[in-house]
């Protein structure tokens, strides 16, 4: 195989940009690099060293324009397509490939078959979907579902853009761990980025958030080893990437699709009411809230969702429940309540129809398994 230099690369594109004032395309320029020998190279390296995660921004991004581009990738077919759906950047035990966007590229409205996380490590950014233009900033991610169409702008000579692009397998892998818990809001975005006509985009700022640089930067080095759990190390930092956005930066999150009528700002705002307020929150409540129709508010939800309002409203209940059952000595009546239930013997009927188990005999199983830790761990 041969690889080639990305300084070299992005030194001819900053080249083709000054002297004709426009941006040309990267297999353009593999092509017109790969006629000189000199310019490639026999094997490839990690240049990243194991504690990526605690490199400045500056020496982490010396380290990236140390990589070297593997020139297989676009040496069948050198056309813009091809390079676009990524059939070839996937090789059997690597799911996860980051690189370096180039400066100076022109990509094309284009989508491809993978998932894209796109961070701006430092400077700016232009994203297009479909001709709506989102500014970028140092620590604005944007997560990118497959078969959505987009286009990043970079023309910031000084900034630097990272590009994260996943397997559907290994971004399942990587989400999977937050969706354990059953969180509304995580569940209605995972809903977003799985269904072709939802909301295919979501963009999120994290304040430069250094805990996530470090998730993403280590997840660079990983992506990056031969060895055979490599690319499972680095879905998992990219999994506790997804999750201190979830947990942190939720409040920031925003969504873009095609037909902007399909998905309003407030929907998030409409899954963190639910969620904090499901022992009280009613179908008519909240439409009366939000200034829904009662009937449309019930259909938007179960297409947000997969469930409905009830569903989800019994959900978050009982899970509760089983938070309380699990931790504490309170009475099942006191846990009833301070779910929502007025009733015990509902809520029991409830709570059996969810878990085919009633609440006492779910603790008393619950209180057996973690004696039977404490044992083990005790040996």
């Amino acid at each position: 195989m041969a690889y080639i230099e990305i300084t070299k690369i992005q030194n001819e594109l900053k080249k083709y940009f000054e002297a004709f004032g426009t941006c040309t395309t990267i297999p353009q320029v593999i092509q017109s690099l790969v006629r000189n020998p000199d310019n490639l190279l026999d094997d490839d390296i990690n240049p990243f060293p194991p504690d990526s995660a605690e490199l400045d921004d500056d020496l982490f991004i010396d380290y990236f324009d140390r990589s070297r581009f593997p020139v297989h990738l676009l040496t069948k077919s050198l056309t813009m397509d091809n390079w676009k759906k990524g059939d070839s950047i996937f090789s059997r035990n690597k799911y996860v490939q980051i690189f370096r966007h180039m400066n100076f590229t022109n990509q094309q409205n284009h989508c491809h078959m993978y998932y894209e996380i796109t961070y701006t490590l430092k400077g700016s950014c232009v994203m297009n979907f479909d001709n709506n233009q989102v500014p970028m900033r140092s620590g604005d991610v944007c997560i990118i579902a497959p078969f959505s169409m987009h286009e990043i702008m970079l023309l910031d000579e000084n900034a630097f853009v990272m590009n994260i692009i996943m397997t559907k397998a290994a971004f399942e892998s990587a989400f999977r761990p937050i969706m354990i818990y059953g969180d509304l809001i995580s569940t209605y975005l995972q809903t977003i980025l799985y269904q072709e006509d939802m909301a295919n985009y979501l963009y999120i700022s994290t304040s430069n958030s250094k805990e996530i640089k470090s998730y993403l930067k280590a997840a660079t080095y990983e992506s990056r080893e031969e060895s055979y759990y490599s690319s499972s190390r680095a879905i998992n930092w990219i999994g506790l990437f997804f999750g201190t956005i979830l947990h942190e930066f939720r409040h920031s999150i925003h969504m873009h699709h095609f037909d902007n009528s399909m998905v309003r700002e407030d929907y998030l705002l409409l899954m963190q009411y639910i969620q904090n307020n499901y022992k009280t929150a009613t179908l008519e409540s909240v439409a009366r809230i939000f200034n829904y129709n009662k009937s449309y508010l019930s259909r938007l939800i179960k297409k947000l969702t997969g469930k409905s309002f009830m569903e989800i409203v019994t959900g978050l209940k009982l899970e509760r429940a089983c938070d309380y059952l699990r931790a504490t000595d309170l009475s099942i009546n006191d846990i009833a309540e301070l779910c929502g239930y007025n009733d015990q013997n509902y809520f029991t009927k409830a709570f059996k129809k969810m878990y085919q188990i009633i609440p006492s005999d779910y603790r008393a199983k619950e209180q057996r398994i973690q004696k039977e830790n404490n044992d083990t761990f005790y040996l």
